[in-house]
């Protein structure tokens, strides 16, 4: 005996036609995607257009203008005619290089900072502070591990923009 023939199988739908088939978007899903896609888009040109001010300066602490006043008128490097530009020490020419005797004042200025690290825990111009004295005290690993720990990036909630300050170390510091 023959057996009857089978009946023919029918081509399977093509997978996107069948993904098309079983979703069903919802215009509320589609127009709240497209709302966030612009709120993003949004976003990214005020970045471009109006970027965040950079972080410069002291901050507003008692402390922190005590230690600056305690180190005014030093300069942590002698460049030469290279000059170091610092909000903590003092930016003219007639600031004189660190020597052995401002030993105090520099320890002292650097408890000061400490305090005001305390309440302000994640600025990173008191970071570049600390870097400036462990500078001044010719501690230059401790100096560079602080202008890196200054300079890296934070989170939106944490700082405005990533550690720039108008402290800058000469060249010379990089010994």
């Amino acid at each position: 005996m023959t057996s009857p023939p089978l009946p023919p199988v029918p081509a399977a739908p093509a997978p996107v036609a069948e993904l098309e088939h079983h979703i069903k978007w919802r215009l509320v899903a589609v127009g709240v995607f497209l709302a966030m896609m612009a709120g993003l888009l949004a976003m990214a040109v005020l970045a471009l257009v109006a970027p965040a001010r950079p972080i410069v300066g002291l901050p507003d602490d008692h402390d922190a203008g005590a230690a600056r006043e305690l180190v005014r008128d030093l300069t942590p490097v002698a460049g030469g005619t290279l000059r170091f530009q610092s909000a903590l020490f003092a930016v003219d020419s007639a600031a004189r290089a660190v020597t052995a005797a401002d030993a105090g004042r520099i320890a002292r200025a650097a408890d000061l900072i400490e305090r005001a690290r305390g309440r302000h825990p994640r600025d990173p111009r008191l970071e570049i502070c600390t870097a400036h004295l462990a500078l001044a005290r010719r501690l230059y690993a401790r100096a560079e591990a602080g202008y890196r720990s200054a300079s890296r990036p934070r989170s939106r909630a944490t700082s405005r923009s990533p550690a720039r300050s108008s402290s800058r170390p000469s060249p010379s510091s990089r010994r």
